[in-house]
């Protein structure tokens, strides 16, 4: 084998690599092309711009910069300075708990943050029916009991 083969072999096999973390991303949430951008911001051996990034994938520089900011957001990537650029540059967490817990407390505050405004909009409407409905049945049902 040839050092070229070698080469080629190794990203064959980063390839494989940044395909399995698109496909388990989709597990939580995320869109295979996110997991893409995450994959190859991953293995990357440098920080990489918006437009490194997206010659990478194949993707349109739109779609990079939402998916970037959707990464960015969940703390899986930062966005880093490069001496000598004015662009953006951006590197993965490469810790995969830090990742997972970062990405569960977000969903757990949107959730928190649906019920508490659902909350928000029955909360006056119960107390009115708890206090001055028509029937018993109701104001017991409006006060929870």
């Amino acid at each position: 084998m040839t050092q070229r083969d070698d080469l080629q072999r190794i990203e064959e096999s980063r390839d494989i690599l940044i395909s399995a973390i698109a496909q388990t991303m989709v597990i939580y949430g995320v869109t295979p092309s996110v997991g893409r951008i995450y994959g190859v911001l991953y293995f990357a051996n440098k920080p990489l711009s918006l437009d490194d990034i997206k010659d990478e994938v194949a993707m349109s520089k739109g779609s990079v910069s939402t998916g970037l900011r959707d990464l960015l957001d969940t703390e899986m990537v930062i966005k880093v300075w490069k001496k000598g650029s004015r662009k953006d540059h951006y590197i993965a967490e490469k810790d995969f708990f830090k990742n997972f817990f970062a990405f569960f407390v977000k969903i757990l505050r949107q959730e928190r943050n649906i019920i508490l405004r659902a909350n928000d909009q029955v909360e006056e409407t119960l107390k009115d029916i708890a206090v001055n409905g028509e029937s018993e049945e109701a104001k017991q049902m409006a006060q929870g009991t």
